[in-house]
């Protein structure tokens, strides 16, 4: 063990420096100027496959007072463009801890954060410690951190950024009392410390590092993108509203859109700082932005307030203009949907608007979904009472819904729309909601029955549903798609052909080429028998050494360099690629795992589907699950069908909706 004073940059830097496989970096407070020189020494080193994990924070506050420049964030996102380099930065609100682990074999636990001040010149204590069992055991800790903590992207970045400037043109900082602190490293290892307190202080002896200091140099000095941000350190500060709130939320009733704009920004920003000196004011600003309004309550700390003041909200839009808006919705159902279901179970609908029906419907479904109330009696009651809706979208929506949450009911549903002659649209939209549902045996025969039915609609349809399971229904889907007299019917019979069985599809699609009078059908056979053939021909030299390479270019270290060889593995569409794509379905990095998923879907191979399955149900990324789906819904045989069944069940609304897309097309 070995005691750690200040300065001890260069030993800081020094270990960065000879760090081979990983870093783990966990510090509150980050500058500029150290991110900057972090960056530049990784830069340097040669040959690298590094990982890098580095915990912060990101607080308003901090920014503003300079204790973290915004610009190290930004430097920091920049790491994982070198090359060699798997950079990850993640932030977590409260933290405080200052610890740094070199290779899994050394850590460095001190009170110093990355900051000049803490690096150089404040009065800081720390130990080094290479115990193995010790080291270990302070990884399994920060690993807790680590899980905790929320992935810092780019976009998350520009948020801050907007936020922070928005603050700032609220926030008035006493200049007078400004005391500027220079923050700049330098060359020399040697520490300054006051004059107070000096006796008491013990100067450390930083290492000797010229490769360093030469490096250091190099630094640009360039003026920062958020020079105009106060990030001097202050001795007292001062906070003054420049307008009432009162004075705000006229100006975001006014016609002036500039004052409009100002006074929304100034608001936002004021409740950050403050939030009970809106709260009185919720009424008046629900009259004048109500989707701020509603994004501030569902941002307000007190959830039983919000609740009570969204409610209030509906219940008077509701008695007043016959509307539920949406952002009201939305935001009871995020805060607490146990009072939204309770509300839209009781509401009386015949006295809503059309649209306003629309938004009850749809954050009805999701309320149900998120608390699992699929055989819930009031919701289902809810749901069939507007199936008998006079407006026929809204009828078509609320079959849609049932189908989503409860599909058991559709069938009789169904049996009675056609008994009492109900509009085709509506018919249609109740057979497409059993489809999304997942269909039983029974759902089966009706749909078999179907595909005699006069109206193509039905025809092609019930195509749709049989493909899920198609091999009891071979013959008469691939009868449908040599003589149905509808093309359209013709062509869902010869896709649903290729989903259940491309080998078995392709023979038909051969007799299919010479018999098809219908041009645009015709193509689409001929690209269908293309895709089957590239897949199995023989590659050839060129083609085997390209997937060789492209195998092996997917063990680099590099995320960029994997995600690349997916891309060219995606446009060899051959057979032989499905393996290492499946393989590339576990990497550590979501755009790779989402590529992949893309790329197979492209090939449509069936041997994938389980592969996708399993990326479907249990990725940790909502883009990689969403590409998964598509995926198995473009392969589309049985088991594909039935995991985006399942699908629609995500805890994600956009991998929802795009399940509930691809069944229904």
């Amino acid at each position: 063990m070995q005691y750690i004073q200040p300065p001890w940059e260069n030993h800081f830097f020094s270990k960065v420096q000879s760090a081979e496989k990983s870093l783990y970096l966990s510090s509150p407070y980050i500058k500029n100027t150290v991110a900057t020189l972090l960056y530049e020494v990784l830069q340097s080193k040669q040959k690298l496959s590094l990982s890098i994990r580095i915990l912060t924070r990101i607080r308003i506050q901090d920014l503003i007072e300079g204790a973290s420049d915004l610009e190290a964030f930004e430097k920091l996102l920049q790491l994982e463009e070198l090359e060699g380099i798997n950079a990850e930065v993640r932030c977590i609100s409260n933290l405080h801890a200052k610890v740094y682990i070199f290779d899994k074999n050394s850590a460095i636990v001190t009170s110093s954060n990355l900051t000049p001040s803490g690096l150089k010149s404040n009065i800081e204590y720390g130990i080094e410690v290479t115990d193995p069992t010790a080291v270990q055991q302070m990884l399994v800790d920060m690993e807790n951190y680590w899980d905790a903590a929320e992935t810092l992207t780019t976009e998350m970045f520009e948020q801050v950024t907007k936020r922070l400037e928005t603050t700032e043109s609220v926030v008035k900082v006493d200049q007078a009392a400004q005391q500027t602190e220079n923050h700049s490293l330098t060359p020399n290892p040697s520490t300054s410390i006051n004059s107070i307190g000096k006796r008491l202080a013990p100067l450390g002896q930083d290492v000797e590092n010229p490769e360093l200091d030469g490096l250091r140099d190099t630094i640009s000095t360039a003026k920062p993108k958020y020079s105009n941000l106060p990030v001097q350190k202050k001795k007292r500060r001062t906070i003054e509203i420049e307008t009432s709130v009162e004075q705000l939320i006229n100006d975001l009733k006014g016609d002036n859109k500039q004052k409009r704009k100002e006074a929304s920004l100034r608001l936002e920003a004021l409740f950050g700082l403050d939030d009970s000196c809106i709260v009185p004011h919720i009424t008046e600003l629900a009259n004048a932005n109500l989707d701020l309004c509603c994004t501030f309550l569902t941002k307000l700390q007190d959830s039983n307030l919000a609740s009570l003041q969204l409610l209030q909200i509906l219940n008077t839009s509701k008695d007043e203009k016959r509307s539920l808006p949406k952002p009201a919705l939305e935001a009871l159902n995020d805060i607490t949907p146990e009072r939204l279901f309770s509300f839209l179970c009781q509401v009386d609908w015949e006295s809503l608007g059309t649209r306003a029906k629309f938004n009850a419907l749809e954050e009805l479904k999701n309320t149900i979904e998120k608390l699992n109330l699929q055989d819930h009696d009031s919701a289902i009651g809810a749901l069939i009472s507007l199936t008998e809706d006079t407006t026929p979208t809204v009828r078509n929506a609320a079959y849609t819904a049932l189908g989503e949450v409860s599909g058991g009911n559709l069938r009789n549903v169904f049996n009675h729309a056609q008994r009492h002659k109900k509009p085709l649209t509506t018919q249609t939209s109740i057979l497409k909601s059993i489809i999304a549902a997942g269909i039983t045996p029974t759902d089966e025969l009706m749909f078999d029955q179907l595909t005699h039915d006069p109206l193509t609609e039905f025809r092609a349809i019930s195509i749709r549903a049989l493909r899920q399971n198609g091999e009891k229904y071979w013959h008469r889907l691939s009868t449908m798609a040599e003589s149905d007299p509808s093309v359209d019917v013709r062509t869902q019979a010869v896709h649903a052909l290729v989903n259940i069985d491309v080998a078995a599809a392709h023979k038909i699609l051969l007799k299919l080429r010479e018999s098809e009078s219908e041009e645009n059908l015709r193509n689409t056979i001929f690209s269908l028998i293309q895709i089957y053939e590239e897949s199995m021909r023989n590659l050839s030299a060129d083609e085997k050494q390209l997937l060789q390479s492209l195998t092996s270019d997917l063990q680099s270290t590099d995320y960029k360099i994997r995600r690349k060889a997916v891309k060219g593995l995606r446009k060899l569409k051959h057979a032989s690629a499905v393996q290492p794509l499946c393989n590339a379905l576990k990497d550590d990095h979501k755009f790779v795992r989402g590529e992949a998923a893309e790329s197979l879907g492209t090939i449509g191979n069936n041997s994938s589907v389980s592969p996708l399955i399993e990326v479907l149900e249990n990725d940790s990324d909502p883009y990689t699950r969403a590409a998964a789906a598509k995926a198995l819904g473009i392969i589309g045989n049985k088991r594909a069908l039935e995991a985006i069944v399942k699908g629609q069940q995500d805890k994600n609304r956009d991998v929802q909706n795009l399940c509930r897309k691809v069944l229904q097309n």
